[in-house]
């Protein structure tokens, strides 16, 4: 690694850093107004709340066994543990469980979401077990997770278009969240299918992409932050 590629890997680092604890306001914003938050937003703010815990886990086993190398040693040999790519699996069963519960209950508890949802769980358990395991990314697991996420908000914003409530849609925080939650399932193909590749034929322009990626997972968090704002308006919606 050049002195140029060495300055964009630390920008790089410093915006992961940044988007984390970026992730810490919505749910902050959240928990200073719960009271006026109604049952299904407050389902959301478990599930911003619960991926953050997943983050900050994640940081702090990365910063511990870089710092303690000797502490975690019999762990990472025993488990051949490598990279993080070991985590993936609890941020797609997360994924699942969690913003699945979330649009289960915004839908008004459709029967074919909970099937769904209870089948990409044993998916992606089959698939963590046999086949792509924690080694790699791989792609089958995120690609069904980003899947599941873009289908799912789409869907409702599809279905919020085609059941108007009484306020203007732009007032409904069910809104704003699935535009973002649609926004961060689309940009993720990006790390799949073309932030691997570059890393390997770029790394500059590899890097430039992953800070512009965390520049849009900041701004989803804003939306996240409005969202929250809204819930003045819930006297006007059904949930």
């Amino acid at each position: 690694m050049n002195q140029l590629e060495s300055i964009y890997n630390d920008w790089l680092y410093l915006s992961g850093q940044v988007t984390t604890w970026f992730s810490v306001i919505p749910v902050l914003v959240g928990f200073l107004i719960i009271r006026k938050l109604n049952g299904v937003q407050r389902v959301f703010l478990v599930c911003i709340l619960t991926k953050l815990i997943l983050n900050i886990c994640l940081e702090l086993f990365v910063w511990s066994a870089n710092n303690h190398y000797e502490f975690w040693e019999p762990v990472l040999t025993r488990f051949h543990i490598e990279d993080t790519n070991f985590s993936n699996t609890f941020f797609y069963l997360h994924a699942y469980l969690f913003f699945g519960y979330y649009y289960y209950l915004l839908l008004d508890r459709p029967q074919w979401l909970k099937i769904l949802v209870i089948s990409l769980v044993i998916f992606q358990l089959i698939n963590f077990t046999w086949i792509e395991g924690s080694k790699e990314i791989g792609n089958w697991g995120i690609s069904v997770k980003n899947s599941f996420m873009i289908i799912i908000s789409g869907y409702y914003l599809w279905f919020l278009s085609n059941n108007p409530p009484q306020i203007s849609i732009n007032k409904v925080p069910y809104f704003w969240i699935a535009v973002s939650l649609f926004i961060l399932g689309l940009i993720s193909y990006f790390h799949v299918f073309i932030f691997n590749q570059l890393y390997t034929e770029n790394f500059i322009l590899f890097c430039k992409a992953r800070i512009g990626k965390n520049i849009i997972e900041i701004i989803t968090q804003f939306f996240f932050i409005y969202a929250f704002y809204l819930s003045r308006y819930n006297r006007y919606l059904n949930c």
